[in-house]
């Protein structure tokens, strides 16, 4: 991983060329903003560029004049559909959560199960991949965020280790698990993770955009962790 430095903040790429970007108090590039403050757009000192919509959800990122990523939701703000490099993912919820992932001529490909009456995207019992017909079950911590993967003979197939924010370190994988903490979920396009509401980058501890309850979640409406 490299990491440059500048005055104004400091930018980060992952492993295989994902891109990351920490957010400052003063960005490189000034964010230009819809009325009420919202944002509509921000360049990292990197040259990557993030574009909102007016509902203060994150629609596309690029990088110069090459698209990363594009983004649709429906009206509760959950993410309906992705589209990178051409390949776009379609994604159905429950109360639970994130419960399907759909190709775009409609083919299913995995779904996901919760504990009952769980919080939004937590507490994950089971992935079911339609390639292979099989179930993995999921061991997780005490936050509800998932730390293994099993077969139904107990092999482990995939496992990971979290810091503090949320960031993770896969110690094993045979295959791609992309929950996190509890409702967030991978983006390996941008190693964000989508976060419902907005997205949160786990190397900077920060989200991308102001908490959609103002205030009423603290002082600093970028932070992940309310400060005591």
């Amino acid at each position: 991983m490299s990491m440059s430095q500048i005055k104004t903040g400091t930018t980060l790429r992952g492993a295989k060329g994902a891109v990351r970007a920490a957010w400052p108090l003063h960005s490189a590039t000034r964010p230009s903003h819809f009325a009420r403050g919202r944002k509509k757009s921000l360049t990292d000192p990197s040259g990557v560029h993030y574009t909102w919509d007016p509902q203060n959800r994150l629609s596309k990122v690029e990088q110069g004049n090459t698209p990363i990523a594009a983004y649709g939701y429906d009206p509760f703000n959950r993410r309906l559909w992705k589209d990178t490099g051409g390949t776009k993912t379609w994604y159905h919820y429950s109360d639970e959560g994130l419960i399907a992932e759909y190709n775009e001529s409609g083919a299913l490909i995995q779904t996901y199960g919760y504990a009952p009456d769980s919080v939004w995207g937590t507490d994950p019992l089971y992935l079911y991949l339609q390639a292979n017909h099989s179930y993995y079950f999921y061991q997780n911590d005490r936050l509800g965020a998932p730390q293994k993967l099993t077969t139904m003979s107990g092999a482990q197939v995939w496992s990971a280790s979290y810091d503090a924010y949320g960031e993770a370190t896969l110690d094993a994988a045979t295959l791609t698990n992309n929950l996190r903490y509890p409702g967030q979920y991978y983006d390996q396009e941008t190693g964000l993770h989508y976060n419902w509401n907005r997205y949160y980058d786990p190397q900077s501890e920060r989200y991308l955009s102001r908490d959609p309850i103002g205030l009423d979640g603290g002082l600093n409406t970028y932070v992940c962790l309310r400060q005591q």
